[in-house]
């Protein structure tokens, strides 16, 4: 169904002027109890936009209702800090450099990016909170409640995409939170004063309240910048016949220290983190070369079809073989 969906990009949906509201920094004692909103319509949805912005903060609301699903393209050159509180609807994103996200109704990610390129899916109506804001805005917030600002800073730059690898279940006070924050009637600076409290609140809770996922990181700081540096190695060479002894003697950590803090960083072993590069090398090229699939598995650094074969249906439950046979279908339906 993904590949029939109509791909549409910013402008499409928003248009310039609306972008550049929704974005640009405005006075908020002029907008309505602290909110500027702003209607849309397009080919894809209908429904309005709220913003309120602040030189540390900037809050959206999204209530959208679909005409027709469609895929969002989005490109962003510098980082992306975001918590994503999804109330209705649904939010797919397949990033370009990293895992996939996806945001179910009534659950929030918390979402950090150093370079944001990939497709958000929409299959229904939505509505979502989103609170955008500066890495130091945010290092200084955590740390004022008693986080480790070396550590954090370990934490965004060694996770990939996100430091929750799920979504997380909206909690009832979050949801009383997001409601005050919505529907509150002040007016003048105590409106906004009272949106951005709220909005702190919220962010608050999900690092301090009783969904905290973050954790402390225990390695000192060269340990980290050497799994940083494996990590890449692997990115690059992980075709090769590799091993943690080698591994470990290349890059002058100790075997047991290596595959700990890796599990624990990464949260997948050595070799999986491998095989799952592996895994999707090889799909790459099953769905874009003709090389056949004995040499692809060569390619992806398995030593023998069969083993590769295997492996392939275990992880994306389908063999090689039928991704090919529907790849030649396809090129010649097209």
């Amino acid at each position: 169904m993904k590949d029939n969906l109509k791909r549409v990009v910013l402008d499409d949906l928003f248009g310039k002027t609306i972008q550049t509201d929704m974005y640009q920094q405005d006075d908020p004692k002029n907008n309505l109890h602290g909110w500027k909103k702003m209607q849309v319509e397009n080919s894809c949805f209908y429904g309005q936009v709220w913003s309120s912005q602040y030189p540390d903060l900037h809050i959206l609301y999204f209530e959208w209702n679909l005409d027709n699903p469609f895929q969002l393209l989005v490109q962003h050159g510098k980082p992306l800090i975001k918590v994503q509180f999804e109330l209705e609807g649904h939010s797919h994103f397949h990033n370009y450099h990293g895992e996939p996200i996806e945001i179910p109704a009534k659950h929030f990610q918390f979402i950090f990016m150093e370079n944001t390129k990939g497709e958000l899916t929409y299959t229904q109506s939505r509505k979502v909170l989103e609170l955008y804001f500066k890495e130091e805005f945010l290092l200084a917030l955590l740390h004022s409640q008693g986080y480790d600002k070396d550590q954090l800073i370990n934490h965004f730059k060694l996770s990939n995409c996100t430091l929750f690898r799920k979504a997380n279940l909206i909690q009832p006070q979050q949801e009383q939170i997001i409601q005050h924050l919505l529907n509150h009637t002040y007016r003048s600076e105590f409106a906004i004063d009272f949106i951005k409290s709220k909005a702190i609140e919220l962010l608050l809770s999900v690092f301090c309240g009783a969904c905290n996922r973050l954790k402390f990181v225990e390695w000192p700081e060269q340990d980290l910048r050497i799994l940083e540096e494996i990590k890449s190695f692997l990115n690059i060479n992980f075709s090769q016949d590799l091993h943690l002894a080698q591994i470990s003697r290349q890059f002058g950590i100790n075997e047991f220290k290596l595959k700990k803090a890796f599990k624990e960083l990464y949260s997948e072993t050595v070799f999986a983190y491998i095989r799952r590069k592996r895994m999707e090398y090889a799909q790459g090229l099953l769905l874009k070369t003709n090389l056949e699939i004995k040499e692809i598995a060569f390619l992806a650094g398995f030593k023998y079809p069969h083993h590769f074969s295997k492996l392939y249906f275990d992880h994306f439950g389908i063999r090689p073989k039928e991704v090919r046979n529907a790849t030649i279908s396809s090129s010649k339906n097209s």
